[in-house]
């Protein structure tokens, strides 16, 4: 009795920290926006990436003592996952939100389990079980309701519509590369480290671009608000949300996890509701159903062939 009361604390916690992880990811978009509308795009990313090593330096020597060894390899496969990852990541996907509103670019990366399955089938040789195959229909059907609506119902945006879609999507094939990348290369060495270096890599990438922004921009125009969502950005983007998830995923299976990469878009819709006053329409919501299913089936058993039978 007492077992089976300690298993369901454990599911419930995993449950909250992995869905709470997932709504920050969400309120990301809607908080970069916030941001590129005010700030340049590279100086955004510097000062948001230092926001987060001013915390995860402290918190990855409290909590390891002793430094990790890491080889020339190791090294570099780890630049390169900063420079996909991150460096790339953010790149176009604050120049997307440039042309694009938050709620439809959360739909858009929230795509990210479908297309690692395409990326898995190219590069890792994973065979793309019929469940992976309806998501990705799903998936690619529900972003194409979005397109197609822009271009056919609101012909005056359609064009600066579709190169931010078109941006934020790259944005997510890069974060779907980062992913593989961890996958066919395991790196053997502590998460924390493993964040803490990528994001000190990204640093240094975004330093001479963000130096150059930094030369013609005026911070007396800042207000309270833009230094609130550099900090948010930094701490909860970067580093809770990051150590929620990593909790919550020791505790279940990697299946039952990705699901919760559902709760993205809901969060980014909602929230660019709320924060951002954004029109909700009914084509967002059809989208985002197709989309939820497409990360459904990419991430379940279901029709894969990969439970094991007894």
């Amino acid at each position: 009795m007492i077992e089976g009361e300690s298993k369901m604390k454990n599911k419930f916690s995993a449950y909250l920290e992995l869905t709470l992880a997932m709504f920050i990811a969400g309120s990301s978009v809607v908080v970069s926006k916030l941001l590129v509308q005010t700030l340049p795009i590279f100086l955004t990313s510097e000062l948001s990436l230092i926001t987060a090593l001013i915390v995860l330096i402290p918190l990855t020597f409290r909590i390891k003592k002793e430094l990790p060894k890491i080889d020339k390899r190791t090294m570099l496969m780890l630049f390169f996952q900063s420079t996909t990852g991150v460096f790339l990541f953010r790149i176009l996907l604050f120049f997307g939100l440039k042309f694009t509103s938050a709620s439809e670019s959360g739909l858009i990366t929230s795509t990210s389990p479908a297309i690692i399955g395409i990326l898995a089938f190219f590069i890792l040789k994973e065979k793309l079980y019929l469940n992976r195959i309806l998501g990705i229909v799903f998936v690619v059907f529900g972003i194409l309701l979005i397109n197609i609506y822009s271009l056919f119902i609101l012909p005056s945006s359609n064009v600066n519509f579709i190169k931010g879609t078109l941006l934020v999507f790259l944005a997510v094939l890069c974060e779907a590369l980062f992913s593989i990348l961890s996958k066919k290369n395991d790196i053997q060495i502590p998460p924390i480290y493993r964040t803490t270096i990528i994001t000190i890599f990204s640093t240094l990438c975004f330093i001479p671009f963000a130096l150059h922004d930094l030369l013609s921009f005026d911070f007396t125009n800042l207000n309270t608000t833009i230094y609130l969502s550099i900090g948010y950005n930094g701490v909860f983007v970067s580093v809770i949300s990051y150590i929620l998830w990593f909790k919550g995923i020791r505790k279940v299976d990697a299946n039952n996890a990705a699901v919760f990469s559902g709760v993205m878009p809901i969060s980014c819709i909602l929230l660019s509701s709320i924060v951002l006053r954004e029109k909700i329409l009914p084509i967002h919501i059809i989208s985002l159903i197709f989309i939820l299913l497409g990360i459904y089936f990419s991430c379940s058993n279901i029709l894969s062939g990969a439970t094991t039978r007894r």
